[in-house]
């Protein structure tokens, strides 16, 4: 617990946050879609790249308030693999908004590796010292 005092929520994210086979197919597909000649996504487009990736489901006003979470520098270069995170990420933060909607589908369900890696988060953050944003990620995953 020790190693995330010093990570920034990308930095957590891009590191720790493992996708399925079919996740990851989907999220490069859509991730090569928008990058720029130096393979990253500026910032500013994440919200559109959110909406390709959710295909016009989920309302952008939604997609912006997840990005806001990660507090992100207006100028971020984004990688794929801190893409894959975010991604991923936001789709746990819908599933934390509407779990009675959302609840009937297995697939979406936390698995029990996930259960018990995030099980106890209160007290297994005692003494550490991560940044507050950080925090509120551990809690929505």
């Amino acid at each position: 617990m020790k190693l995330f005092e010093n990570l920034s929520p990308i930095e957590y994210l891009e590191k720790y946050c493992r996708v399925s086979n079919r996740r990851f197919t989907l999220y490069k597909r859509i991730f090569d879609k928008h990058k720029d000649f130096d393979l990253t996504l500026v910032v500013e487009i994440l919200p559109d790249t959110l909406v390709d990736v959710y295909m016009d489901t989920i309302d952008k006003r939604l997609i912006n308030q997840a990005i806001r979470v990660l507090d992100l520098p207006i100028n971020t270069k984004i990688t794929f693999a801190q893409f894959r995170g975010i991604a991923a990420f936001s789709e746990r933060y819908f599933f934390n908004l509407s779990p009675q909607s959302i609840c009937a589908n297995s697939r979406l369900n936390k698995d029990v590796l996930e259960l018990l890696d995030f099980s106890c988060l209160e007290w297994k953050l005692i003494g550490v010292k991560i940044s507050s944003q950080l925090r509120d990620i551990l809690k929505i995953l």
